[in-house]
């Protein structure tokens, strides 16, 4: 079955104010040979406090770290701005070995790499 990680405590920066932004993060996949354990990901999700990146963006880099990182079935990812101004967002985004994008999907041309960071 899949294994989900969920935590209320993500934070990153907004990329025009610098002003921290908070969010719940869901992040679920379907193991093909690899797990991760919850510690590496706690601390790949605390790399983020001090990097500036729009929640839309922020949310395919995950997808993509833990899809290259663990070579899954499926990875889902939801992420939940927490309101600022009166306005909230939700992002969700899944990668699977069948689309397209991934298929033509190279690695070495990725640049975001955080979960290769933490020895995953």
């Amino acid at each position: 079955g899949n294994v989900t990680f969920t935590s209320s405590e993500v934070t990153a920066r907004c990329p025009m104010t610098d002003q921290p932004d908070f969010y719940t993060v869901e992040v679920s996949y379907l193991p093909r040979d690899l797990c991760v354990e919850s510690k590496t990901v706690k601390l790949y999700f605390q790399q983020f406090r001090e990097h500036g990146e729009f929640v839309e963006a922020f949310t395919r880099r995950i997808s993509k770290d833990f899809f290259l990182a663990l070579n899954p079935y499926e990875v889902i990812v939801k992420v939940t701005q927490t309101p600022r101004g009166g306005w909230g967002i939700s992002v969700h985004d899944s990668l699977y070995p069948e689309m397209p994008e991934v298929r033509a999907f190279d690695p070495a041309t990725w640049n975001g790499g955080f979960l290769e960071e933490t020895n995953v």
